[in-house]
């Protein structure tokens, strides 16, 4: 982990930048890393220090992730995408002009459109054509109603899309926020275990060296044990 939060009953996690262990990433961890890279990037936002600590509420976290989220961004870009694609279904009743320009230098001749049999090229002159063309749809035999219908759908569908991508950057922004809260709460149990337990080395310790009764060897050897997998078990937590 590279940050800490408060106990699991406070409503605010305070992130840090201090160090404290890594964080192990797998592939079936995806969109948890996700918003770990999330939470962490908002803590070292305008960091005066290594040793700043800024507390953010979970709302706070949750609007940052919807804003910056990458996943988010494409589906919004989609949903204009299909927007666009309304747009021309609404516009497929409006009439289609089509204007064909056709100019070009053109010999004099004589004859008729079948045959000319004197082309006289030292005297040339212009050629030029404008054709108009237009297409309304009367009547398309329900093309146009389809064409809008798909539309519809399709931006619906986008609209939809938007709104799954995010529900689950909500869901991984809480199930990662309150999972540092839950970590921190039991990484703080055991280490009072800890000090309880060198406490305890310690003072079983003074008593062999002055070699009472009350204690053996076997009874330090027990807190060393149990004081090691302790140990073991809290690394495994920060990690």
């Amino acid at each position: 982990m590279l940050f800490r939060s408060q106990p699991l009953h406070t409503p605010y996690a305070e992130l840090s930048v201090q160090p404290i262990g890594k964080y192990r990433m797998t592939t079936r961890r995806v969109w948890k890393a996700v918003a770990l890279g999330i939470l962490v990037g908002f803590a070292m936002l305008g960091l005066p220090s290594a040793g700043y600590a800024r507390v953010l509420s979970l709302n706070e976290c949750i609007e940052e992730a919807l804003r910056v989220s990458p996943a988010i961004a494409i589906s919004r870009w989609q949903v204009r995408t299909m927007e666009g694609r309304v747009a021309e279904a609404e516009a497929a009743i409006v009439p289609k002009f089509t204007m064909t320009n056709l100019s070009g230098p053109v010999p004099d001749a004589t004859g008729n459109a079948v045959e000319s049999s004197d082309l006289d090229f030292s005297k040339m002159g212009l050629f030029y054509r404008l054709q108009l063309d237009a297409i309304w749809p009367i009547y398309t035999f329900g093309k146009i109603t389809g064409y809008k219908e798909a539309a519809y759908r399709g931006l619906e569908a986008e609209q939809a899309g938007v709104e799954q991508q995010e529900a689950e950057v909500i869901f991984q922004v809480k199930k990662t926020y309150y999972g540092v809260q839950l970590m921190e709460s039991i990484d703080s149990v055991l280490r009072d275990g800890q000090e309880r337990l060198t406490k305890a080395i310690d003072r079983i310790q003074g008593l062999l060296d002055r070699n009472s009764p009350e204690v053996s060897e076997t009874d330090l050897l027990k807190l060393q044990a149990f004081a090691s997998r302790l140990n073991n078990q809290r690394e495994e937590v920060i990690k």
